[in-house]
């Protein structure tokens, strides 16, 4: 994404869909790169239990810094994670 001014804030939106066939729980996202500066807050999801073929969209906000705007973007990616059964593992993430 790029951004313009410092302290701007960016909304995060990840929609989490649950493409299998079993219930999940502690429905949470995890950041695995994320290039800005500062800190983002932690995402917040609507729901934490996802039946088949249910959703939810997740929320993070992040205020962009002097350096980010130097870079000229930020980038982000992350992955949803669940427990099934009590196992716990990985559900489909579409991040918007």
């Amino acid at each position: 994404m790029t951004v313009a001014s410092a302290g701007d804030t960016v909304t995060y939106r990840f929609e989490v869909s649950n493409t299998g066939n079993v219930s999940v729980s502690a429905l949470a996202i995890d950041e695995t790169a994320f290039s800005g500066t500062g800190t983002m807050t932690t995402p917040v999801c609507g729901v934490t239990v996802l039946a088949p073929g249910q959703s939810t969209t997740c929320t993070a906000h992040y205020s962009v810094t002097q350096a980010d705007v130097d870079a000229g973007h930020v980038t982000n990616t992350a992955v949803a994670n669940a427990t099934s059964a009590g196992r716990a593992g990985r559900i489909q993430l579409l991040h918007r």
